[in-house]
């Protein structure tokens, strides 16, 4: 009896002990992920930036963010003309580490191929566009991507091309929902 007695003592300790740490765990904050979105063309005001959505159903606002506009350390005025042209917004989103080019085309370049294929040139290109930029890599991936949007994705508000990815297959890529 007398083991009994120490048994649910003992068991009464521990269990009242552990029931505020698991309460207290239970309701614990987690931190929201922080999202660094560097932007380069914004024909539109900070809230539309804070709307981007990350395709996984939240947007930048739902996130810690940062928010650098016109990096001038980046570019010059006349990359962001040229990228004006083209796109009503482009920015750089890194997010836990994953970096994305979000773009947001202007209906021209969406629906004519020839305007598409102008973008792409002045996006991609060292001297006027991003092509230099420390995040882009694997440009025949990118380029897979920009045409799979335009292609099979013609319903995206946004463009994101990641340029972690390497598969240049149009038909794996646009499979997997132009980002691959």
């Amino acid at each position: 009896m007398k083991k009994i007695i120490n048994f649910c003592l003992v068991f009464f300790i521990v269990f009242g002990f552990l029931t505020p740490r698991l309460e207290a765990h239970a309701s614990y904050n987690y931190e929201k992920e922080r999202i660094i979105v560097e932007v380069l063309v914004n024909r539109f005001d900070v809230s539309y930036l804070e709307n981007i959505d990350l395709g996984d159903g939240t947007v930048v606002g739902d996130h810690d963010f940062l928010i650098i506009e016109n990096p001038s350390s980046l570019f010059g005025s006349r990359s962001h003309d040229r990228l004006g042209y083209h796109f009503n917004t482009a920015a750089w989103i890194t997010r836990d580490g994953v970096i994305s080019l979000s773009l947001d085309p202007t209906r021209n370049v969406r629906t004519n191929q020839a305007a598409r294929d102008r973008a792409w040139a002045d996006l991609s290109s060292t001297r006027v566009g991003l092509g230099g930029h420390r995040n882009w890599n694997n440009t025949a991936a990118m380029r897979a991507q920009y045409n799979c949007h335009f292609t099979w994705a013609t319903n995206k508000n946004r463009w994101n091309l990641e340029p972690h990815r390497t598969s240049t297959n149009i038909v794996w890529t646009a499979l997997r929902g132009c980002n691959p």
